[in-house]
């Protein structure tokens, strides 16, 4: 009973911090109170992403993923300066998420995030993995101007990583290195990531966090 009525107290502040208004464009803006949050610009579209990403998760993880990565874009993207939208770069299942996260690296797919089957890598000092599945899943959301709804002002990613990998040569599912996990999304997938985005011509110049 104590925890639900934590849950109704959490709720009740949540919506307490919040209000909406209609903008001249039209869209829905809900608008925090607090100046360290960001305001949120609706309506949101369906996408693969946010239903792959509710049907996998459960809530609590997918609104700790989501509140953790707008938490660390504070240090890039000012709350007073930006508002924020629902990614809308990775939502293309077939030619955007599939390959990168689906697929793994190869010489049809070099923008594959995981390693190439018969890549082996030594995930902590008693195990080695060939071909190991690090990468999850992608979390995005996009930053536009406060005062423009239409100018993109950066964009922001979230790497999901495996805490643990199946060795498919033994069958055994293998603990990885936090350390072998960081410098992986930080010197492989992350560079990778952001040279497929850049490609794309309306990131060509914009800012990205990963």
């Amino acid at each position: 009973m104590k925890k639900l009525i934590s849950i109704l107290i959490v709720a009740l502040i949540l919506v307490g911090c919040q209000k909406t208004v209609d903008n001249d464009e039209g869209e829905l803006v809900i608008v925090n109170t607090d100046s360290s949050s960001y305001n949120y610009v609706k309506p949101f579209e369906t996408t693969y992403n946010r239903f792959e990403h509710s049907s996998v998760y459960s809530g609590k993880d997918y609104m700790e993923i989501g509140s953790g990565l707008l938490e660390i874009s504070k240090e890039h993207f000012s709350t007073s300066d930006y508002d924020v939208k629902e990614g809308a770069f990775l939502t293309d299942f077939k030619n955007d998420y599939q390959p990168l996260v689906r697929y793994r690296e190869s010489t049809e797919n070099p923008f594959g995030l995981n390693p190439t089957r018969d890549t082996v890598v030594q995930v902590n000092p008693n195990d080695s993995v060939k071909g190991p599945i690090f990468v999850s899943d992608i979390y995005e959301v996009n930053f536009v101007e406060k005062k423009n709804h239409e100018e993109l002002g950066g964009i922001s990613l979230a790497l999901i990583l495996n805490q643990t990998v199946r060795d498919e040569e033994s069958g055994k599912n293998i603990i990885v290195d936090d350390k072998v996990l960081y410098d992986f999304a930080t010197e492989i997938a992350g560079p990778k990531l952001e040279s497929y985005l850049r490609k794309k011509p309306e990131l060509s110049n914009v800012p990205i966090m990963i």
